[in-house]
C-alpha cells in the first residue's frame, strides 16, 4: 500500500539526517515507526458522534501537572463546589 504524507521542512530534514545515520531510507524509517506504533497499541480509541476519530484532546496533558492536594483526582467536584460556595459566602 502506498501513502503520501506531508511533513514540515524541519521534521523532514531531521528524518533525512536520522535515516542517513542509520543507513536507512526515510521511507523505511517511517514504516518502522508506524509498524512499532501499530504493534504496541493495545486498544483503539473509541469514536463517538462528537469525536469521530476517538481522539482525546486532553490526552497530551495527562501526567503534566501536580497538585498539593493528594486526593484532588478523586474529590475534584467537592473542591470545586467548596471554592464556589466560599466565593458566594464572600459576597462575590
Amino acid at each position: 500500500m502506498k501513502y503520501t504524507i506531508e511533513l514540515p521542512d524541519d521534521v523532514a530534514a531531521r528524518l533525512r539526517q536520522l535515516a542517513e545515520e542509520r543507513h536507512q531510507t526515510p521511507e523505511d524509517m517511517i514504516a518502522g515507526l508506524v509498524d512499532h506504533e501499530v504493534a504496541t497499541t493495545t486498544t483503539a480509541p473509541q469514536a463517538t458522534r462528537d469525536n469521530p476519530l476517538g481522539v482525546n484532546p486532553l490526552a497530551k496533558y495527562v501526567g503534566q501537572f501536580t497538585a498539593d492536594v493528594p486526593d484532588i483526582t478523586q474529590r475534584h467536584d467537592y473542591y470545586i463546589a467548596e471554592e464556589a460556595m466560599g466565593a458566594r459566602d464572600d459576597g462575590q
